[in-house]
């Protein structure tokens, strides 16, 4: 689909990694956004670390096993991550605001994703969807670190705005 979308893989995800950590970083230092919005940006960046740790032994053991555990651990991630939102809101009586119920689905979207190109894959061996599910994970990390820069972006215009 694209000529050198594989080269530029990691450039896009060492950007997505940076604005994952500086925008919870710079909203904490700026003392602005909520509960709600520190809830999703935590359980992101830890489920981030998570993903790097696993990969390998996913790869490792999909190949030697069964590609489930690829896509099944993945989509088993992204199930954990919504629910431990969901949990961390309602122990601390937090309301879910927008941006975390955004980063829910985002992480269903992928759940999701990872569920049907396993279908696709293994279990029909069409492989239909594999530019849909390359594009589409990335997709889902690039809109959730998106979603976790959009409150400084809309800070900042209103900034803007407001000086004129």
């Amino acid at each position: 689909m694209y000529h050198d979308y594989l080269s530029k893989l990691y450039e896009v995800n060492t950007w997505i990694w940076s604005i994952s950590l500086i925008a919870p970083l710079v909203m904490l230092y700026l003392k602005i956004g909520s509960r709600s919005y520190f809830i999703a940006a935590l359980v992101w960046l830890i489920s981030q670390l998570l993903n790097l740790k696993l990969e390998p032994i996913l790869f490792k053991l999909s190949k030697e096993i069964d590609f489930l555990f690829w896509f099944g651990s993945w989509a088993a991630i992204d199930a954990a991550c919504i629910s431990l939102i969901y949990a961390i809101h309602q122990r601390l009586k937090a309301r879910i605001e927008p941006i975390a119920m955004n980063v829910i689905y985002i992480y269903a979207g992928l759940a999701i994703l990872q569920l049907v190109y396993y279908v696709d894959a293994v279990l029909l061996g069409t492989r239909y969807l594999a530019e849909v599910y390359r594009v589409g994970v990335n997709l889902g990390n690039i809109l959730i670190a998106s979603c976790l820069a959009l409150p400084l972006l809309k800070g900042h215009f209103i900034k803007v705005k407001g000086a004129f």
